[in-house]
């Protein structure tokens, strides 16, 4: 069976914290940095599908085919290096964000809270 995964590549950079609209382009606190793991029917990881991403700000969104990215995990207790998909997305509005990873007709998202600093 096809399957998808949401990762956290960069430590720290990805979901699990608090995310505001920022002045500064490429600050940490106004990005998100995630990854998409890809697997065929057996299972077999893939670094040449076709990855499509979609988001709240659709001048974000992004096709990509194929990876050259590398993260090691762990899986089933051994650390191994898989190929993943990048994807990084600047916060521009304060506001609900959705992005959605999808392969194949398979989709993964992830809904993020942003705070406008200006406001708090």
């Amino acid at each position: 069976m096809k399957t998808i995964e949401i990762i956290d590549p960069i430590n720290g950079k990805g979901r699990g914290r608090e995310y505001f609209v920022g002045e500064k382009e490429d600050g940490d606190e106004n990005s998100i940095y995630l990854g998409l793991i890809v697997r065929d029917e057996k299972g077999h990881l893939m670094d040449k599908a076709l990855v499509t991403v979609t988001a709240t700000d659709s001048s974000q969104n992004r096709s990509m085919q194929g990876t050259g990215n590398r993260r090691k995990i762990i899986e089933d207790g051994h650390r191994v290096s898989v190929p993943y998909y990048p994807y990084r997305y600047e916060f521009k509005i304060a506001g609900k964000h959705t992005i959605t990873f999808e392969y194949e007709g398979i989709a993964e998202m992830v809904e993020l809270l942003v705070k406008d600093k200006k406001s708090e």
